[in-house]
């Protein structure tokens, strides 16, 4: 139980750096390295998920497959947030590598109202390893918007 909360406390404590990074990032109108931070902030609560019960997949399809299989079938999280990793994967893979596509404050606002909606869902499969600032700064981010 113990390494299950410590890798669970450490994934919550990458997904908090990342916020403080969106943070910035929102302030500069960095909205292509928004969608990034949103990004990395799922995939980190997802693997925080998985860690509580000892799941540590090692590729970002495997968080993707690992967390359908024992948290959405199980029905302790909804579908629609599955879908909302599935299409942030696609387009933090569009803000990384194709300069081309353009990302926008409404694409940032939306993705955060994703985030908005699955935090009482990492909150509640996540337990004592939740950090409460995760909230207040998802709060500070979306009213600054």
């Amino acid at each position: 139980m113990e390494e299950r909360f410590e890798f669970a406390k450490g994934f919550v404590d990458l997904a908090l750096t990342e916020l403080k990074s969106l943070k910035g990032n929102v302030r500069e109108s960095i909205w292509r390295k928004s969608v990034s931070n949103i990004y990395y902030v799922f995939l980190n609560l997802f693997r925080a998920v998985l860690a509580e019960k000892s799941i540590y997949p090692k590729t970002h399809e495997g968080v993707e497959r690992m967390f359908a299989l024992h948290f959405v079938k199980g029905e302790a999280f909804p579908k629609k947030i599955s879908a909302y990793f599935s299409n942030l994967m696609a387009r933090r893979s569009e803000a990384d590598y194709k300069f081309f596509i353009d990302f926008s404050k409404e694409d940032v606002q939306e993705y955060l109202t994703w985030l908005e909606e699955a935090l009482p869902y990492f909150k509640s499969a996540i337990g004592e390893a939740w950090n409460p600032e995760i909230d207040e700064i998802v709060k500070e981010i979306t009213e600054s918007l």
